[in-house]
């Protein structure tokens, strides 16, 4: 009996075939991690192909392919049986009249040897590629999850430094001294050498102009190797004297080395390009000068700026380029007269370019008088003279900023004077939100009464009056208000301060439930959480469970829960309930029963007395909602009459209304443009 050689066929040919479906399915998606493109590996129409998911996937499928006899010519495992042959997704081709030969001549299922030979031929066939070891799948994808981590780890650690700008300056004069030759100059020569015998000495110096007081990241000297024997690049120090000339310096003329090291080279190959890192020895603008000398007689030779080839001496760099923190000064005005005496409050504000506050780091100083200390807002008391008042702070990142205003202080005068009163709280420009507590704060003082504080009177032009005193907190009307704070002293001279602030109407979320249910003592085991009623009394319970978000960072000014009465005559009742939150959020709505009903145990809020049919009801549940979250809340009544409200599944379903101070934060993501492509491994 002969033997028909032809692709043998696996036991169960559709399993094999899902297998390898699913397989190449699985590993496409993994790939889109990374590569949303990815997937076009398996489209031999589109252009874009990533290397490594193509040759992955011809592994899977050579590998599948294999076991049961496939060759070049036909892959049977590729496609479901009984359909003709063609190219298999890992890009392999098959030839059509080979595959359809094979396909007629032999029935679908049968079983038939396979010959040692016929493995031999496939192996020479197949491409030397394929014969490599397998990666198994689970590696794949464990390497494509852990890369795709690793470059959103790397991107989250890349978000906390501060951006950067490097500046690079050339060498403004350059040249070396030799022990040997103590009165040459080699100015023109075109190396820098640094060597312990003879002792050699390189000398170069920069001009360094830009920094703007910005911290300083890094700074190195980059040069050019010259020589091809140096075991040492030698160490390179800051020193102090600057006047040399770079046309004149000799051995016997040399600047001292004395300065300590900043840093030392290893070996140096001929052609390298080589860095010395200057650790913190720039900080400012101005000029610097650094001398390279070596403790090996195999020392080394760098290129100068006289060479008329080659990476000439440079000088880079790096500070931080993010903005600068933002200063103001609040009080007092710009060019303000005081007398002697006088207790001055300086007052500012600061923040950086996250928007974080740094007011509270706030350094103030006089020019005439020093240091006069550091917060948000600082009384001090100045000498006679013109004064510059400046207000500085440094941000995280090292970045400083400042702001400043002239002021006087004359001689106090032998008459009464007016009281001297300054609002600390609230700040003048700023805006605040209507409903939450405003803090308002001050001072008074007079030269001839002394501290007057306890006298003050507050008042808004919009609200009236607000209050007396050193400070107290209060909630403002929306709208602009200009808030005075006066005294009068026993002269009978007032003395008074004004700041101007916006109160902004709060921004409104409405939340409905996702779930809510009423339970009546009197049927135990029934659920009424598919009715379109909420029946409260003394002996039915409601429940009802909202889903918040949105909050965010804000504050909630006020949170209310709303209910429509049903329109029903027997939806009235003289107690509409009291609303409290609760710890249990397991019940569900078409489950709860009075049997199974959680417990009320959290603290109640907002009461409701009489209710009447149709009427839109609220209960207070202020400081019972602070954030985003899961909140469960219950109504119980006390009265035998019940008031029924409307559920969720009405036109008019309960509601949480919350009210927000500010207004929502906007976010844009600016880079990278959307739906933008990268090479795996590129930085983003």
């Amino acid at each position: 009996m002969s033997r028909i050689l032809v692709p043998w066929k696996p036991r169960s040919a559709k399993r094999a075939a899902a297998a390898l479906r699913r397989r190449s399915l699985v590993a496409r998606a993994l790939a889109g991690v990374t590569n949303r493109r990815l997937k076009q590996v398996f489209d031999p129409r589109k252009p874009v192909v990533h290397a490594a998911a193509a040759a992955a996937a011809r592994r899977s499928c050579r590998r599948a392919a294999r076991p049961s006899g496939a060759t070049r010519d036909a892959h049977r495992v590729c496609r479901a049986p009984g359909r003709l042959l063609r190219d298999g997704p890992c890009g392999v081709l098959a030839d059509p009249c080979k595959a359809q030969s094979l396909a007629r001549s032999t029935p679908l299922g049968t079983r038939v040897a396979r010959p040692r030979e016929m493995d031999e031929a496939m192996d020479e066939e197949m491409p030397q590629r394929s014969r490599r070891p397998f990666v198994p799948f689970r590696h794949l994808v464990l390497g494509v999850l852990g890369l795709a981590l690793a470059l959103l780890g790397r991107q989250e650690g890349k978000a906390q430094a501060p951006p950067t700008e490097t500046l690079v300056f050339p060498a403004v004069a350059d040249t070396y001294v030799d022990a040997t030759l103590p009165t040459t100059n080699f100015n023109t020569d075109g190396h820098l050498k640094a060597d312990a015998s003879p002792e050699r000495i390189s000398y170069l110096r920069f001009t360094v102009a830009g920094l703007n007081r910005r911290p300083v990241v890094q700074a190195r000297v980059r040069l050019q190797v010259n020589s091809t024997l140096a075991d040492s690049g030698g160490t390179i120090h800051r020193i102090t004297d600057t006047g040399w000339d770079e046309a004149t310096l000799t051995y016997e003329t040399r600047p001292p080395v004395d300065g300590p090291g900043l840093s030392t080279l290893g070996p140096v190959a001929t052609g390298n390009v080589v860095e010395f890192d200057l650790g913190t020895a720039i900080t400012t603008d101005g000029t610097c000068t650094f001398a390279i000398d070596s403790a090996s007689p195999n020392g080394a030779s760098y290129k100068s700026a006289a060479s008329v080839v080659g990476q000439k001496p440079i000088l880079l760099v790096t500070v931080a380029a993010g903005p600068a923190p933002s200063v103001r000064i609040v009080q007092p005005p710009p060019a303000a007269g005081f007398f002697v005496g006088d207790p001055i409050t300086l007052q500012g504000t600061a923040t950086d370019m996250a928007g974080d506050d740094l007011s509270g780091s706030l350094s103030w100083r006089s020019d005439l008088q020093g240091d006069l200390g550091v917060g948000a807002a600082v009384s001090a008391t100045l000498v006679q003279g013109d004064h510059i008042i400046v207000a500085a702070v440094t941000d995280r990142f090292g970045l400083t900023a400042e702001a400043r205003i002239h002021l006087s202080v004359t001689p106090r005068p032998p008459a009464n004077t007016q009281p001297l009163v300054a609002i600390t709280a609230p700040l003048a420009g700023r805006a605040y939100t209507a409903g939450l507590p405003i803090q308002f704060s001050g001072g008074a003082n007079d030269l001839e009464d002394g501290v007057l504080t306890a006298r003050l009177v507050w008042t808004s032009d919009r609200d009236g009056t607000l209050g007396a005193g050193a400070g107290f907190t209060r909630t403002l009307s929306a709208g602009m208000h200009r808030i005075t704070a006066t005294v009068t002293d026993g002269g009978g001279l007032d003395g008074s301060a004004e700041a101007l602030i916006t109160v902004e109407a709060p921004t409104i979320l409405q939340l409905v439930p996702g779930a809510d249910a009423y339970v009546d003592s009197s049927s135990p085991s029934a659920n009424f959480g598919g009715g379109s009623i909420l029946s409260v009394d003394a002996r039915r319970t409601a429940y009802l469970r909202f889903t918040v978000s949105g909050i965010g960072a804000r504050q909630v000014v006020q949170a209310t829960l709303r209910l429509q009465a049903d329109a029903s005559p027997a939806a009235a009742s003289p107690v509409g309930g009291t609303l409290h939150t609760i710890s249990n959020g397991t019940w569900g709505e078409r489950t709860v029963t009075f049997k199974t009903r959680p417990a009320v145990d959290g603290p109640a809020f907002g009461s409701v007395g009489a209710v009447k049919p149709g009427q839109v009801v609220e209960f207070d549940l202020t400081g019972g909602v602070t954030a985003d979250g899961i909140y469960n809340l219950t109504l119980v009544g006390s009265s035998t009459d019940n008031a029924d409200y409307r559920s969720r599944e009405t036109p008019t379903p309960p509601k949480l209304v919350l009210a927000l101070s500010g207004n929502a934060p906007v976010v844009a993501i600016t880079a990278p443009p959307n739906q933008a492509v990268f090479p795996l491994g590129a930085a983003i």
